[in-house]
């Protein structure tokens, strides 16, 4: 008795369920304006587009430096050692302090000397190189 009563029960909270939302009166609806919120200059985060592989401010740096740099190298293809064995032969030996091997972020983080990084930029295999150092949020 107890489980057809259990099941009459669960029965009518589905019709119920399917009902409501057949009808449209979800939580969301798309007829509800949307409300957007406005954001304060100091949270606002913009993505710049890549347009270059290379930062102005870190070409900059590049330019002037002397030894090596720590930088991270984006890649437009999979880090597999294929890659890094094609690199070394176009810039030279490298010791990676890092390699990112995550879906939509190939690459890899170290330390590399002006000449490795003005070459590096101009390789179809480099999608962006950039200063690997701390940020500050304020």
């Amino acid at each position: 008795m107890k489980k057809e009563m259990a099941k009459g029960l669960l029965c009518i909270a589905l019709v119920g369920s399917v009902l409501f939302v057949a009808t449209g009166h979800t939580i969301a609806s798309a007829n509800e304006p949307v409300k957007i919120q406005p954001v304060a200059p100091k949270d606002e985060v913009r993505i710049q587009p890549v347009v270059e592989k290379i930062s102005k401010e870190f070409f900059e740096k590049v330019k002037g430096a002397s030894g090596k740099i720590p930088c991270i190298v984006l890649l437009e293809d999979s880090t597999d050692d294929n890659a890094y064995e094609e690199l070394e032969k176009k810039i030279g030996k490298f010791e990676t302090t890092f390699k990112y091997d995550e879906i939509g972020i190939e690459g890899f983080a170290a330390e590399l000397t002006k000449e490795q990084i003005l070459v590096l930029k101009d390789l179809d295999l480099v999608s962006y190189i950039e200063s690997d150092e701390v940020v500050f949020v304020s």
